[in-house]
């Protein structure tokens, strides 16, 4: 079994998963549960082996049956979500029995089960109290999911302090995730004090692991110099590879840049076709940013009957600043009333550069 893992690791050996693959089945056929795991593991995800899923079943099946609670976790996983093997009952079964024997991770899946009704009625109580038990059992996954659950309760029994807890737990144990969620809850002072500094901070830590709306507001951060030194050319790097990559809010933060020439030499027609993206890809900024080149004409005909489409996308998420311009048209003879929603607001945002806004996520309009 050490072997296996050895060659695995790259324990004084150079990293070989076929040879892995060799010792853990060795060591599989002496009966040692871990080791059949193992080698299902390499087997699902096709390192040292040909792919083989069904193979890989087969393995942790013997694995959770001879006692291995991680397989069981495991098996539990494979039944929930690969469509071969898929069996809510049995995965329901599994991730009981890893949970009765203490497994965090049994109990997190046992939290989704609950609450997505797989296989059982959807129980939003029962899946938070797996959920809580699974996170202060240590499962980042299920403290993400606590946390999820914790802010989007409204009313007296909102707990945003809470939610910020479990989130900045999961963030510690590396959950990409909560790393992003707690960015943004320092950024807007969502049950935390808001500290740009450490917004930036997890944003640039979920950016590593590959997440690219984290990707996408570090950037940001680097440009307009929020909570770090300001690198105007490594934050738009930054922000035009996120954009590059799909990321929606990349492509809105990237339009923006090409149209007033920040980081880049201004391109109208760039911005048009960036904000387009943006806005096809569910953007609400981006659709805003969009509808308002249709109504002033710029970069593309002047339709108000198209950027009331757009503007009407953005306004559908509640954006502000789509709230706020279509107020001022409704105030200049040219939109329809949609001021109520500002009775007693702010309206700052004539003193706030338009990217500010992408980055804040909560100004209110233009």
């Amino acid at each position: 079994m050490f072997v296996g893992v050895a060659h695995e690791r790259g324990l004084g050996c150079d990293v070989d998963h076929g040879e892995a693959y060799r010792w853990y089945g060795l060591a599989g056929e002496a009966g040692f549960a871990a080791a059949q795991r193992a080698q299902a593991s390499l087997l699902e995800r096709g390192q040292g082996v040909v792919r083989d899923q069904s193979m890989a079943l087969e393995l942790y099946d013997r694995a959770a049956r001879a006692g291995s609670r991680d397989a069981m976790v495991d098996l539990a996983r494979v039944h929930l979500e690969s469509e071969p093997a898929r069996d809510y009952a049995l995965a329901r079964q599994w991730a009981l029995a890893a949970a009765n024997m203490g497994s965090a991770e049994g109990a997190a899946l046992l939290g989704r089960i609950s609450r997505d009704g797989l296989g059982v009625p959807a129980d939003a109580d029962e899946a938070m109290r797996w959920w809580l038990r699974a996170a202060e059992g240590g499962s980042a996954e299920a403290q993400y999911a606590l946390a999820v659950t914790l802010g989007a309760v409204e009313g007296e029994a909102a707990d945003p302090v809470a939610a910020a807890m479990w989130l900045r737990r999961a963030a510690v144990a590396g959950q990409v995730d909560a790393q992003f969620e707690l960015a943004r809850a320092y950024d807007r002072g969502d049950g935390v004090e808001e500290d740009p500094a450490e917004a930036t901070r997890w944003y640039g830590l979920a950016a590593e692991q590959g997440h690219l709306e984290a990707k996408a507001l570090y950037g940001l951060s680097l440009t307009v110099g929020s909570g770090i030194e300001a690198d105007r050319e490594r934050g738009m790097e930054l922000i035009l590879d996120a954009a590059d990559a799909g990321s929606p809010r990349a492509l809105s933060l990237a339009g923006y840049a090409f149209e007033v020439g920040l980081g880049v030499d201004p391109d109208i027609g760039r911005a048009v076709e960036l904000y387009r993206r943006g806005a096809e890809a569910g953007s609400p900024e981006a659709a805003f940013n969009l509808a308002r080149m249709y109504y002033m004409g710029t970069g593309v005909l002047r339709s108000l009957a198209i950027g009331r489409r757009w503007l009407e996308l953005a306004l559908e998420h509640d954006l502000p600043q789509a709230q706020n311009f279509y107020g001022t048209l409704y105030r200049d003879g040219r939109g329809h009333l949609w001021l109520t929603t500002f009775e007693g607001g702010d309206f700052p945002l004539r003193r706030r550069p338009l990217l500010y806004l992408h980055y804040r996520g909560r100004a209110t309009g233009q």
